[in-house]
């Protein structure tokens, strides 16, 4: 019987480390899935929080190309601010009549080098205008005065004083012209 109450001592034991050992397993395996579920958790944040600082570099670029493209156009703004005075004075030296007692090849060079202002002008998008028998449109032209003639219908460029300029996106100066009546 003492062998018997061993064995039956035995199982006892082992039923009580199994139930105690699935006990811990349950513990264990309960502990786990809270931690793995804290994990998940916190993996969504940081998943968030990522994607909220992608969003905010993304804007932030763009602002700053769109900041950029600006201070760029102000800049050339400036640039051409001070250049059209300089191309007004050609245009004047080119309107008098001593301009064409000049000498012609003298002449020509300056020609050229006006032309090379405007070239740069037009690599800024810069675009002159203003011609004789232009149709006076308002937005572009500022009339200084009117005139009747038989040479143009009402409402036509007779003689530009000052040239306009503009840029693909705005006027940056009427040109001052006298119109027909």
């Amino acid at each position: 019987m003492n062998k018997k109450t061993k064995k039956q001592q035995d199982d006892i034991i082992f039923e009580e480390e199994e139930t105690t050992s699935f006990s811990t397993c349950e513990k264990k395996l309960k502990k786990i899935k809270k931690e793995l579920a804290e994990c998940k958790k916190e993996k969504a944040e940081y998943l968030d929080s990522l994607q909220r600082l992608k969003a905010d570099f993304v804007n932030s670029k763009k602002d700053f190309s769109e900041r950029l493209a600006k201070v760029k156009q102000q800049e050339a703004d400036k640039l051409v601010a001070e250049l059209i005075p300089v191309a007004d004075s050609f245009d004047m030296a080119f309107s008098g009549d001593a301009w064409e007692k000049v000498d012609g090849v003298w002449r020509q060079g300056i020609e050229y080098i006006h032309s090379q202002l405007i070239s740069v002008l037009n690599d800024y998008g810069i675009e002159q205008f203003g011609k004789e028998g232009d149709k006076f449109d308002p937005e572009f032209y500022e009339a200084t005065k009117e005139e009747v003639t038989d040479k143009y219908g009402p409402g036509t460029v007779l003689k530009v004083l000052q040239k306009g300029y503009k840029s693909k996106d705005s006027l940056i100066r009427p040109a001052r012209v006298i119109v027909t009546k």
